[in-house]
């Protein structure tokens, strides 16, 4: 399943699947969904925020398997709510 998500034919999707990944995996706690949408709207380069280059798919849809986004205690969570926390499915997947 990883190598399907970050080698894809679709590079772009693919780039944002190791994008994802760098910010779950670099994170010292868990991420709200809305803090990694967040990211993808600030533009380093020039200094400015753009709120349109929000991801707008669920979690799953870029990382599939690799990462639990749900909220806690919410059966049924589907990951794409703003207060979602996006996690690696374990910890090993790390290393």
């Amino acid at each position: 399943m990883a190598v399907h998500i970050l080698e894809g034919p679709d590079e772009n999707q693919s780039d944002l699947a190791r994008r994802v990944l760098n910010l779950i995996i670099c994170a010292e706690r868990p991420l709200f969904w809305k803090e990694i949408q967040a990211r993808f709207c600030i533009n380093v380069e020039s200094g400015t925020a753009d709120p349109d280059f929000r991801l707008l798919e669920p979690g799953k849809r870029y990382c599939g398997a690799l990462i639990e986004v749900g909220r806690k205690g919410v059966p049924g969570s589907q990951g794409s709510e703003p207060d979602d926390l996006v996690e690696l499915v374990h910890e090993t997947a790390q290393k």
